[in-house]
């Protein structure tokens, strides 16, 4: 078993009756902490920062047909997005939490854990906080991103997913089977390292 299927299985304990719950909790438990802990950004065990290269980036793109693909689901039906602008390249499970949580840098760093999605479905739906609550909260602290980063730090140490997982799973099914599909069609353009 991967440790992206063991992650799905584990953060089932960490399931909130919605997200304004999710972020409610987030509030009390981050607010103590915050004080005491300095922020540093994400970096492995070599000291780089950890992400996507361009390369990666734009082999996502190519796999992905330059095409969001969130599904929204939350109305009972399944909406496919299709949009074709502001892509984002979204790690299923961030590299912050992941590398705190017992993954490998080759179970995050992978196809299967990657996929393009819009600015609008990455930060209204997945990173909530980012999108929604970082950019609310700018205008009265300008800090408002660092602390949101901050609170993932937090939340990553306690094993506690800082962002909407609502629909991890079918990101995942998605990115498997697109990667496969890319991989078989095109055997000349594997994943860059």
């Amino acid at each position: 078993m991967t440790k992206l299927s063991e992650f799905g299985k584990r953060r089932q304990n960490f399931k909130f009756k919605n997200f304004t719950q999710q972020k409610l909790f987030l509030v009390q438990i981050c607010d103590k902490k915050l004080e005491e802990e300095s922020f540093v950004l994400f970096k492995n065990e070599e000291g780089e920062v950890l992400g996507w290269t361009e390369k990666q980036r734009q082999w996502f793109l190519r796999r992905d047909e330059n095409t969001c693909q969130f599904v929204d689901f939350s109305g009972g039906r399944a909406k496919n997005c299709f949009n074709t602008s502001n892509l984002h390249i979204h790690f299923i499970v961030p590299p912050r939490f992941g590398l705190k949580n017992g993954f490998e840098e080759k179970d995050l760093i992978n196809p299967l854990n990657g996929i393009a999605i819009c600015s609008f479905h990455h930060l209204n739906f997945i990173h909530l906080d980012i999108g929604v609550l970082a950019k609310r909260w700018y205008r009265f602290d300008q800090n408002s991103y660092q602390i949101i980063l901050k609170w993932h730090e937090i939340l990553a140490q306690s094993q506690t997913p800082y962002w909407n997982t609502t629909w991890d799973e079918v990101l995942k099914l998605i990115a498997k089977i697109r990667t496969r599909e890319y991989l078989r069609t095109h055997p000349d353009d594997p994943f860059p390292q």
